[in-house]
């Protein structure tokens, strides 16, 4: 009774973690987010709970991965979208530098402009 509790507990934890999941990467903001499934709290759980029954054994097993899985998607996920950050943050970069060149262009054609203007 106890267990089925932890895991109707760990769904509904795990909802809302996929829905502070989806928000993090709608908004690409960053919040806190368990990536780890061993330090949640079902993770704490599932790692001290023995399973003795036997034709349980492969459902708590099967349990388990999807919990790993879940957590995995979630970091995968998040390091693609700072990967894609670093990779718009290098872009804007190399866009401010080419800016910042083409102002000096214009500084020397307008300069240049202004002495074939006072030869004139």
């Amino acid at each position: 009774q106890k267990v089925i509790a932890y895991v109707d507990n760990a769904i509904v934890a795990h909802q809302k973690w996929c829905d502070k999941f989806k928000n993090i990467v709608e908004q690409k903001s960053i919040m806190p987010l368990q990536l780890n499934e061993m330090k949640c709290r079902f993770g704490h759980f599932y790692q001290t709970f023995v399973v003795h029954n036997s034709e349980l054994k492969a459902t708590w097993s099967e349990i388990g991965e999807l919990h790993k899985e879940l957590h995995q998607c979630g970091s995968v996920a998040i390091k693609a979208m700072f990967d894609e950050s670093m990779v718009l943050s290098r872009k804007v970069k190399e866009v401010a530098l080419i800016q910042k060149q083409k102002e000096r262009d214009f500084i020397q054609a307008r300069r240049a402009i202004e002495r074939i203007r006072m030869a004139i």
